[in-house]
């Protein structure tokens, strides 16, 4: 709605901070592709950034997430495989993702002398946030780091609400108070889509 592009950036970043110093986890929808430049310096100010993707190959449709940044974690690189069904979202790491994962864990030994494996680092409870997706969550090293902002960026019909959707009742699930506000879909809309 700003006329001025920096009016988006000041808005996104106050929201944030202010949103932040109240300990909230907040998370930010905009249709927009993600590597569209004109975007990319508000998009800055939040610490997660999270692109979905929707394309048609071959008469088949495809749409993917990635995760463009995450202060404080070491997401997995790239486009992964994004299904929107009647259970959700269900997210399917790259194969080569997760080879590089597993390649970053050092080995021990085990008591018989035989390399193997050191199970990965569990991230802090305390200070993740989850999705209750644990694909997506593995991606993110855990979940959302607490207390951030992260923005989800897509166009039409790639699955921001429902992502978002997804975040409330994890959270709901957890204990935490949630609020959920939409400017797009009303009441009866949300919950077709739950």
């Amino acid at each position: 709605i700003a006329a001025d592009p920096l009016s988006g950036r000041h808005f996104l970043f106050d929201i944030g901070t202010t949103l932040s110093a109240q300990g909230a986890t907040t998370i930010i929808t905009t249709e927009a592709e993600i590597r569209d430049p004109r975007f990319f310096p508000e998009a800055t100010t939040a610490d997660t950034i999270i692109g979905l993707h929707f394309s048609v190959h071959d008469e088949r449709q495809r749409r993917r997430l990635e995760v463009v940044k995450a202060r404080g974690a070491t997401p997995l690189s790239g486009l992964h495989g994004l299904e929107l069904g009647t259970v959700g979202i269900v997210v399917s790491p790259r194969l080569e993702a997760r080879v590089v994962q597993a390649a970053r864990t050092p080995l021990t030994r085990s008591d018989s002398g035989e390399e193997e494996f050191a199970p990965a680092p569990e991230a802090d409870a305390v200070s993740r946030a989850s999705f209750d997706l644990p694909s997506l969550d593995e991606l993110l090293t855990g979940g959302l780091t607490q207390a951030t902002t992260t923005v989800v960026i897509g166009s039409g019909g790639t699955g921001k609400t429902l992502l978002g959707m997804h975040f409330a009742l994890a959270g709901i699930r957890a204990g935490e108070p949630v609020v959920f506000l939409g400017f797009h879909e009303d009441r009866r809309q949300l919950l077709l889509k739950a």
